[in-house]
């Protein structure tokens, strides 16, 4: 039993320094995809902008469809009631 318990902490050990060796071979891609030039960051943070405001603008159309039709379905519920009224004028 002491000869597996030997090999399960190798293997851990073995593992762990293979995890160290590909974390540090990545940490320059890592830092290289982390910088951003000057340019680059203004252009995406309009890009965001621009999209932000886009959504707002969808927003404010939505909000207005939402009135519109609101407004819509109210006077549908009060065209008939006003035909009813008008038809019992008509024929007594």
């Amino acid at each position: 039993m002491f000869n597996y318990h030997e090999k399960i902490i190798r293997h851990t050990k073995r593992q762990k320094t293979q995890f160290e060796e590909t974390e540090q071979a990545s940490e320059p891609h890592r830092a290289e995809m982390l910088k951003l030039t000057d340019w680059e960051f203004k252009t995406m943070i309009n890009m965001q902008r621009a999209l932000m405001d886009k959504v707002d603008s969808m927003q404010e159309q939505t909000g207005s469809m939402s009135r519109q039709m609101e407004i819509l379905r109210k006077n549908q519920r009060e065209v008939p009631e006003t035909r009813n009224t008008n038809t019992s004028e008509e024929f007594p």
